[in-house]
């Protein structure tokens, strides 16, 4: 089966689950919608662009027991999120955990098999990978009704939510952006930005947690911000310039962009919160709703459509 067909499948028992959750944008239960559609749509429409012709071995054997698992395991964890938090929906968690794990055993093979000689673009991908296993985890958690650290459910789910996008769309499509742009500095640096930025959200948060000041997380938030921003606007770049691709892939590439940029600027008004207010305010079922919302359909979707495009055209 097609990754194509996984994740038309995938749509439609998507529409199912939120046609069933009974949920909007601003309710806590939009955090499962956004999950699902990452894990039953996103993933399988990106996993063709995460494939290399050179992998063999353990390595290839991994990628295609993933993409096999990817979703019957999607579906489990739309089950578990009908579950109440506890045993049974861990179990129901499980499979994806699995998935994720496998994820990332290629992006860490690959590294530990080139190196230092890994080309940045392809490096991003490999960090992606691994850090949706990051987001596996904290899922599991989630489904298992663990609060490390006495983190509000909400955050727990969050996290969960933040290492699935900005922990594997931003750095694969980060990495196609430098693909394509090949020796473009600003990309480079945009994909440094984000491989860093992305777990240093994590940490600021959760020193934040701790107790410390909260300039760690502002700091942390602001600069995963920029790098954001600048993916954006080489989207767009590479959406008005490149003539030889179809207006179809270009347009959606385009609204990727214009998507991530709005996305971040909203990340980064919500990481200054605690030195100053920005207008309007936000709160966390905001953000949620505005930056989740826009990341997973603007961004991403349009990313993983617009990027197939052009993978399959070369």
């Amino acid at each position: 089966m097609k990754n194509s067909t996984r994740a038309l499948i995938g749509f439609v028992a998507w529409l199912g689950f939120v046609v069933a959750a009974r949920t909007t944008p601003m309710s806590d239960r939009w955090t499962d919608v956004l999950l699902t559609f990452a894990a039953l749509v996103l993933v399988p429409l990106v996993l063709d662009l995460v494939v290399e012709r050179r992998d063999t071995g353990q390595i290839a054997s991994a990628m295609r027991w993933a993409t096999m698992l990817q979703l019957p395991a999607a579906a489990c964890l739309a089950l578990a999120f009908g579950l109440r938090p506890g045993l049974l929906a861990l179990f129901a968690a499980l499979p994806w955990m699995v998935v994720t794990a496998l994820l990332a055993s290629v992006g860490l093979a690959r590294l530990m098999r080139d190196t230092w000689a890994r080309p940045i673009d392809r490096l991003s991908v490999d960090v992606g990978l691994v850090y949706l296993s990051i987001g596996g985890l904290w899922l599991l958690l989630d489904r298992a009704g663990v609060h490390p650290l006495r983190f509000s459910s909400d955050i727990v789910a969050l996290t969960a939510v933040h290492f699935h996008f900005a922990g594997l769309m931003l750095p694969v499509f980060a990495g196609q952006v430098a693909r394509v742009m090949e020796g473009s500095r600003l990309a480079a640096r945009g994909i440094i930005g984000v491989i860093l930025g992305v777990p240093a959200v994590g940490l600021g948060i959760t020193v934040t947690q701790l107790g410390w000041a909260p300039a760690f997380e502002a700091a942390a938030g602001c600069g995963l911000a920029l790098a954001g921003c600048v993916v954006a606007l080489l989207h767009v770049r590479w959406a008005m310039d490149a003539r030889d691709q179809s207006p179809l892939a270009r347009a959606l590439l385009g609204l990727s962009g214009v998507s991530l940029f709005f996305a971040m600027v909203l990340a980064a008004a919500y990481a200054i919160r605690a030195f100053a207010v920005p207008v309007p305010t936000l709160n966390l079922p905001q953000m949620r709703a505005f930056h989740g919302t826009l990341n997973a359909f603007g961004f991403a979707l349009c990313g993983a459509l617009g990027w197939r495009l052009v993978t399959l055209k070369r």
